[in-house]
């Protein structure tokens, strides 16, 4: 009794694979009469819509760098996007006369593409062929007539290769990649004909999988095939005729990102940089963003609002989905608006002082025309210039704020003056302040002061006072800007000063 339960255990464990279906791996599946790409869940043969694709497909499997190439019944030979189902032609690949293409096969150990192809008037004999996987091109290995209607083939990841010999018993036969021949291995339980069938082997779980047209019950489905006896056992339902069945392990999915730019000026495109492993979509939402959500794997974004917004991105491989939120991770800056403060008029080999506002975490580049920087670098906020010859002269200045936002400020023109007759005479001890000077000036004086005169660089006297003190606070509000030498005629002497005003 002991004995029998024994046995019956390991013929249940022998006939079961032992596998982890839809976790690891995933099908990629194609109609024979239809042009619908779908993925297949290897656990259930359910399908999901990925798009529209080549019509007619006879076989196809992934080859080197995992692209999926595809013979339709026109003999094109076709690459076939996995994302979308576009594909493009590589090349045209008639066989044989009398033959039709009926598998395709990509040995993984080798990284040599291999083809099948029947006698399609007549049973006769099937071929066996290495594929140009550049161009569909092939070189015949050979041929046999024991299996004379392998509608489909495979390779385990041993280098093995099976096919499928369509009869009303139909069986599974070992063919030998060297030279085409045949040994059978064991039927698969029913009756197979047409074009209808497709055999992939999934390296992950090391199942051989059989996508194929019943011509008994005229049902399609996915079967596991027995590698020791051919039998096979009904995975699901595929619901129409095969034209391409291949399944691929899925790499370990992870969903990540980065931007170009994480402190742009309002207004400005931000671009992002898909970074995930393993993903075949891509969902991203944008806080505030233009576009708010996007499915490219590698969106641009325009921010209009200052402020800081999170970045989601959720990745799929079709069977599993990862989620990336990076919050606070877009910090949008105003453009810094900078003002050059200081003299517009100054005297030749004069040196004056020029500034902005301050504004933490900016940095400034002044450029000077005219005259040369004396004090203050590119990190700071004021300056100090001395002027050279008479003429014009500019400061230009671009505060670049935190990050790559920039601003620039109008460009600051300057009168250099050669201020003949404008030089300081006298000893009296005089203070004289604001200077440069806007709307009012005070004068300080340790000896009385009976009047103030403002001479312009023309030498016309343009505002005169009488004050008769000490200490005296004028209104320039009513002077344009320039240079001015005052004459200050104090209680023992006259003195000559020079002043700006702005």
């Amino acid at each position: 009794m002991m004995k029998n339960i024994i046995t019956i255990l390991l013929v249940v464990i022998f006939l079961s694979p032992i596998t982890s279906f839809g976790q690891d791996s995933i099908g990629y599946w194609a109609g024979n009469v239809d042009n619908k790409l779908s993925n297949m869940d290897l656990s259930d043969a359910s399908k999901t819509l990925i798009g529209t694709t080549v019509s007619n497909i006879i076989a196809g499997d992934f080859g080197t760098d995992n692209k999926l190439l595809a013979i339709s019944n026109n003999n094109g030979f076709y690459e076939i996007d996995t994302i979308d189902g576009s594909y493009t032609l590589l090349g045209t690949n008639p066989p044989p006369l009398n033959h039709a293409w009926s598998g395709l096969a990509y040995d993984d150990a080798s990284g040599i593409m291999y083809g099948c192809s029947a006698w399609s008037v007549a049973s006769g004999e099937s071929s066996i062929y290495t594929i140009d996987e550049t161009d569909g091109s092939y070189t015949l290995i050979g041929s046999q007539g024991t299996a004379n209607t392998i509608g489909c083939i495979a390779i385990d990841n041993t280098g093995q290769m099976y096919g499928l010999n369509e009869t009303a018993n139909a069986k599974i036969y070992l063919i030998d990649k060297t030279d085409g021949s045949v040994t059978e291995l064991g039927p698969i339980g029913q009756g197979a004909a047409g074009m209808g069938h497709a055999m992939d082997f999934d390296t992950k779980s090391e199942t051989m999988y059989l996508s194929t047209y019943n011509s008994i019950s005229f049902a399609n489905t996915l079967r596991i095939v027995n590698l020791t006896n051919g039998s096979t056992t009904e995975v699901g339902d595929v619901n129409s005729w095969t034209g391409l069945f291949a399944a691929r392990p899925l790499s370990p999915l992870t969903s990540d990102f980065s931007a170009d730019n994480t402190t742009p000026c309002k207004g400005s495109a931000v671009h992002f940089t898909d970074e995930s492993q393993g993903a075949t979509s891509w969902s991203w939402t944008f806080e505030a963003g233009l576009p708010s959500s996007s499915a490219y794997q590698h969106p641009t974004v325009i921010y209009k609002i200052p402020g800081t917004y999170n970045v989601e991105l959720t990745t799929s491989n079709g069977s599993a989905s990862e989620t990336e939120t990076k919050e606070d991770y877009i910090d949008v800056v105003e453009e810094p608006t900078p003002v050059i403060k200081g003299p517009s008029a100054i005297c030749k080999e004069e040196m004056a002082d020029y500034a902005t506002a301050e504004n933490a975490g900016s940095t400034y580049k002044w450029t000077v025309m005219g005259g040369e920087i004396t004090a203050g670098d590119s990190t700071t906020h004021q300056i100090t210039v001395l002027w050279g010859a008479p003429g014009n002269g500019t400061i230009d200045l671009v505060e670049k704020a935190s990050g790559t936002c920039e601003g620039t400020a109008e460009t600051f023109e300057v009168t250099i003056d050669d201020c003949v007759g404008f030089e300081d005479i006298g000893t009296v001890n005089l203070k004289i302040y604001p200077n440069p000077a806007k709307d009012q000036i005070t004068i300080q004086s340790e000896k009385m002061i009976i009047s103030v005169k403002f001479i312009d660089v023309t030498g016309r006297e343009v505002l005169s006072e009488r004050t008769l003190s000490k200490s005296s606070k004028l209104n320039t509000s009513m002077l344009k800007s320039g240079i001015y030498l005052l004459l200050i005629e104090t209680e023992e002497t006259t003195v000559n000063k020079r002043i700006v005003i702005e």
